[in-house]
């Protein structure tokens, strides 16, 4: 359990380290739980992810996000990034999960 919270806290720190330079120019949407707002704030995501820096992991063919990827840092960066997006019931939902 520490592992995976010492993991979680370094990702979540990568993000936060990171300048606003290398991200995009807009915030990531905030997510807080309700189900009725998920879909806006999916497509939301899925915006972001289709341009830079994280391109590698959306598939134009599909208009969708790419099955698998070999890129590690971006992988963590896309964990932090989800996480730091989530609020209140959603966050609580996630931290409470034991395998993530």
């Amino acid at each position: 359990m520490m592992v995976l919270l010492n993991d979680t806290f370094l990702k979540l720190t990568t993000v936060l380290g990171d300048s606003k330079a290398s991200d995009t120019k807009s915030d990531w949407p905030k997510f807080l739980g309700h189900l009725k707002k998920f879909r806006s704030w999916h497509l939301a995501i899925m915006a972001q992810l289709s341009i830079p820096p994280w391109q590698e992991l959306y598939d134009v063919t599909t208009n969708n996000i790419v099955a698998s990827t070999t890129n590690s840092v971006l992988n963590g960066k896309l964990y932090a990034k989800l996480l730091v997006s989530l609020e209140g019931q959603a966050l609580q939902a996630m931290v409470s999960r034991k395998h993530l």
